[in-house]
C-alpha cells in the first residue's frame, strides 16, 4: 500500500489557502493558471466535451494529443500536477493519477497523452475522464444566474460557488452537475494530495469567480 492510500488526515493549508477540514468535497484548481500552455491538436478524434459526459471514451483507442505553446517551457510544464486548456480535457500527472486511482479506481478513466514540444523530456501526463456526474453546489449559498430557458436542463453562470458538505451518494471524484467544466474530489483525495506535497494544487470549499 502506498502513502496515497493511507487514511485521510485533517487538511492543512495548501497553495496559500486554508482548507475547511469539515467540508467533504472540494473543487480542484491550480495555484497559477495553466490556460494557454497547451494547444489541443486538430488530429484528436475526441472532442473536449466528451470528457465531461460521465461515460467511458477509452474504447476508441484514442491517444490525446497536445502541442506545447511558446508560453510554457518543458521544465515549467513538468512541475505541474494538473493542467487546464481552453479546448481539451484536464490533464493530471502520474503522481496525481496514483492518488486518484487509490481512492476511485472504478470512478474515473485515464487516457494516454502525447505532448509535442521543441525540447525533449516532457513528463507523463494523463487525460482525466471522471465517470460520475454529481450535484455538488449548495445553490442556496451560491450566487449565480441561469443562462438558458430550459428548466429541465438549466445552465448556470456562477459569481460565487459554495460546495455542498457532501455528495448525496458515496463518491470520490465527479464532474460538477451544475458546472460541467468543473470537477470535484473527496476530502480523502484532497488530504492525500496535501500529504504527498503535490505542489500547485488548491482545493476550495467555496470559490469566488468574479
Amino acid at each position: 500500500m502506498t502513502d496515497a492510500c493511507l487514511a485521510p488526515i485533517k487538511i492543512q493549508p495548501s497553495g496559500g489557502r486554508l482548507i475547511d477540514g469539515d467540508c467533504m468535497i472540494y473543487l480542484v484548481s491550480d495555484k497559477v493558471s495553466s490556460f494557454g500552455w497547451l494547444n489541443y491538436s486538430d488530429n484528436n478524434v475526441l472532442d473536449a466535451d466528451d470528457f465531461y459526459q460521465g461515460y467511458r471514451v477509452g474504447n476508441s483507442g484514442a491517444v490525446v494529443q497536445f502541442q506545447l505553446s511558446a508560453k510554457c517551457s518543458v521544465k515549467k510544464l513538468n512541475a505541474r500536477h494538473v493542467i487546464y486548456s481552453v479546448a481539451g480535457p484536464i490533464l493530471v500527472s502520474g503522481a496525481f493519477r496514483e492518488i486518484i486511482e487509490c481512492h476511485a479506481s472504478d470512478g474515473v478513466e485515464f487516457l494516454p497523452v502525447v505532448i509535442e514540444a521543441d525540447s525533449p523530456g516532457v513528463s507523463e501526463f494523463w487525460a482525466l475522464n471522471p465517470l460520475r456526474i454529481e450535484e455538488c453546489v449548495d445553490m442556496d449559498r451560491s450566487e449565480f444566474r441561469q443562462t438558458n430557458f430550459d428548466m429541465s436542463n438549466p445552465c448556470y453562470s456562477f459569481d460565487y460557488m459554495v460546495m455542498r458538505d457532501a455528495w448525496e451518494y458515496d463518491a470520490q471524484i465527479a464532474i460538477c452537475a451544475e458546472a460541467r467544466n468543473r470537477w470535484v474530489v473527496s476530502q480523502a483525495i484532497a488530504a492525500a494530495c496535501v500529504r504527498a506535497n503535490l505542489k500547485g494544487l488548491v482545493f476550495y470549499s467555496a470559490f469566488d469567480m468574479t
